[in-house]
């Protein structure tokens, strides 16, 4: 029995749900309450004075997967649930069609039923699409499988069939709050003196040890924050800004990887007792009202560390190429037209191939695994990112404009960025991690060879 609502306004509303003392969830209309895990013969429904509605369920071979009586207010969501343990399809794997359309998870079913007639006299014909499970998908299952008596390797195997449904909500957050455009960046900060900032924040993470998520979120929520300014920012209060940005960096960063109040200590040192803490304070304050109190959004990083798995044998390949596609991501984030022209999935993938493309030239793995795990890419990128419409294009174009970009600045090119100074900080940190080169010359030529070979695949 659904635990009764105090609130007389809650009683009103048929999407609101509640919660039974055995912890299944139930969904209210007109003061009754039914459970999404107990789908009830039509009998049983009408007996309880509920009209409902015939769904039937074909795959694309035309074959009737399920029949189902569902009440018109259940959610898409709830259907794929209920053919989930009719049909043996996992739900991350159903996309349902109805008049070709695709339908939301969120959305009710009397949102696509026509006017007109009484609820038991119509009917809603639905084709499941199956979709494919993304490579980051499969790994944790196979772990899972793997290692079923390890609790751990049990725990990581359980989010494979969730992941997919996780990154494809982190596109559309990171989508929603990403910079547009670097026009209003630059309205607030010059591309130099942005680069200048960006190359403090790169050696200041780099000196301290940070993981690189705290770099690429606090560059992220830095120009978030560039772009909400009416006009040019006041050049006094950018150390004050990015300390309060770094202050709220590490609190977010979590008690596992840095002891209580430890965030104060090392605000402080980057301070250099310049700024008082009551003024970061302050700034970080006003940033966080600025970006709605929403510091976490995906990053680029985000994505190429989850696009990044491979299943055996490429796993030890797979931690090369990710760390070569973050020193492509750290050199993309100089250039603020380039970082926030394209979804940051996108931005991932186009990183991730241009590192294997390298990976390649360097004999370091054959060209044939190499155009499978681009494929893969692709793949994933699609279930991410259902509404891309070309993304073997889109990652190409972005993989030849990351390498463009670094043979630049290998060749210290590149008009109003200071590579000289911004590339050595790069080199610096990289050239620690990887035996590639990174010295000009030799970066430059490999670059100039990887970007003639990615013309060739685009071609």
């Amino acid at each position: 029995s659904a635990r009764s609502s105090s609130n007389s306004n809650s009683s009103n509303d048929s999407n609101s749900s509640s919660s039974s003392k055995d912890g299944q969830s139930h969904h209210r209309d007109g003061g009754r309450a039914w459970c999404k895990h107990d789908l009830l013969s039509d009998s049983t429904l009408r007996a309880q004075g509920w009209e409902t509605i015939l769904v039937q369920a074909f795959m694309l071979s035309g074959r009737l997967a399920c029949e189902l009586r569902c009440h018109p207010a259940m959610t898409v969501g709830m259907v794929k649930w209920h053919i989930s343990r009719s049909c043996q399809i996992p739900e991350v794997e159903q996309q349902l069609v109805h008049d070709g359309e695709v339908l939301e998870d969120e959305r009710c079913l009397q949102d696509h039923l026509s006017s007109g007639d009484q609820p038991s006299d119509r009917s809603l014909v639905l084709q499941i699409i199956r979709t494919p499970r993304s490579t980051l998908s499969q790994a944790l299952a196979a772990e899972g499988r793997e290692g079923s008596t390890k609790p751990e390797q049990a725990v990581q195997g359980s989010l494979g069939p969730v992941v997919d449904s996780v990154m494809a909500f982190e596109h559309d957050l990171s989508e929603r709050r990403r910079p547009r455009s670097a026009e209003g960046i630059e309205a607030a900060i010059s591309q130099a003196k942005r680069g200048d900032l960006v190359n403090w924040m790169v050696m200041a993470c780099h000196v301290l040890k940070f993981d690189d998520s705290i770099l690429h979120s606090a560059v992220l929520n830095a120009d978030r924050y560039y772009e909400s300014l009416d006009g040019p920012l006041e050049m006094m209060a950018t150390q004050s800004i990015l300390l309060g940005i770094f202050s709220s960096e590490l609190k977010l960063f979590g008690a596992d990887h840095f002891p209580r109040n430890h965030w104060k200590h090392v605000i402080k040192h980057l301070a250099h007792s310049r700024v008082p803490l009551p003024e970061i304070l302050r700034m970080e304050y006003e940033v966080l009202a600025a970006l709605d109190f929403c510091m976490e959004v995906p990053t680029p990083l985000t994505f190429v560390r989850k696009l990044g798995m491979q299943v055996p044998p490429l796993v030890e390949v797979g931690c090369r190429a990710v760390e070569l596609a973050t020193f492509f991501l750290e050199l993309s984030m100089f250039r603020a037209h380039f970082q926030y022209s394209r979804a940051h999935s996108v931005l991932a993938a186009g990183a991730l191939s241009a590192a294997y493309r390298i990976l390649e030239m360097t004999e370091e793995v054959s060209a044939d695994d190499c155009k499978a795990v681009r494929a893969s890419l692709v793949q994933d990128l699609q279930i991410y990112n259902k509404k891309l419409p070309h993304p073997e294009d889109e990652v190409l174009l972005a993989e030849q404009e990351i390498l463009q970009i670094w043979g630049q600045a290998a060749r210290l090119e590149g008009g109003e960025i200071e590579w000289r100074l911004h590339y050595n900080s790069l080199q610096a940190k990289f050239s620690e991690r990887s035996k590639l080169p990174f010295d000009g010359q030799s970066a430059a030529a490999l670059a100039a060879r990887t970007a003639i070979a990615c013309q060739a695949a685009q071609e």
